[in-house]
């Protein structure tokens, strides 16, 4: 039974696990330890088994465990309030403002349950403009297998939410070789799960001719030739055969 004030405050709190903290305090209000959840990573706790909750007298508290959670863990504290009634007036009974104060104080609660909980769903921002605006209500097939593999996406009026296919089946690329210097150009065509891809590609214009490079070094000198056949014997002159006169005398 709640006997303070409640407190203008989000009913969901998240700390990452150190490997030496066991103690996680909360500051929205509850009324008994049995109206929290605890989540550890992805796993829902048990409270008693796994985690025990001290409440202070203004109605905030901790949540510990008897030894750390491992290191790096993502640990979630949220309100999880019954949606129930839990008085009952009837016509001519008395009544006393700490039952009054008690019921008031529940229903902020669940209020702030239900405002925590829609702060996580997909909304519309305020200032959509327009007296119709466009639907959010999730696409669903009550047939399981055609939801299978697909995506939520804005239908082709963009005002309705629908199911489009997640993946592609086929990508097919189309090139053309365009003169030099045109404007590359390129295209895209979906149809059903099949992607085609167009794409116009420019010539590279031929580019000036280089500078002569310089002379190269002389290369080492060859071998000497065979020598080649001795020719013909000539006729002797005057003088060749004076000289031998002189030598034979």
């Amino acid at each position: 039974m709640a006997t303070f004030d409640i407190n203008d405050t989000n009913r969901r709190i998240q700390y990452t696990t150190n490997g030496s903290q066991t103690s996680f305090a909360f500051s929205f209000q509850i009324n008994a330890d049995s109206e929290l959840k605890v989540i550890l990573g992805e796993t829902t706790q048990s409270l008693s088994s796994n985690y025990t909750v001290t409440i202070a007298t203004n109605g905030t508290g901790t949540v510990n465990y008897a030894s750390a959670p491992t290191s790096g863990q993502k640990l979630t504290i949220l309100a999880n309030k019954p949606l129930s009634r839990e008085s009952a007036y009837s016509t001519g009974a008395s009544f006393t403002a700490a039952s009054l104060e008690t019921d008031f104080d529940n229903t902020i609660m669940v209020l702030q349950q239900f405002e925590e909980k829609i702060d996580r769903t997909l909304q519309l921002p305020e200032f959509v403009t327009g007296s119709t605006p466009p639907s959010l209500i999730v696409p669903y097939n009550d047939t399981t297998s055609n939801n299978a593999n697909k995506v939520i996406g804005y239908d082709t009026d963009g005002t309705a939410l629908t199911l489009h296919d997640r993946s592609l089946s086929s990508v097919t690329v189309n090139t053309s070789t365009l003169s030099a210097g045109a404007s590359a150009t390129g295209s895209a065509s979906l149809s059903g799960q099949a992607l085609t891809l167009t794409l116009g590609i420019p010539t590279g214009a031929t580019g000036s001719t280089g500078s002569q490079g310089p002379t190269g070094p002389q290369g080492p000198q060859g071998p000497t030739g065979a020598t080649g056949p001795q020719g013909p014997a000539g006729d002797a002159s005057l003088a060749d055969v004076t000289s031998l006169a002189i030598a034979l005398g």
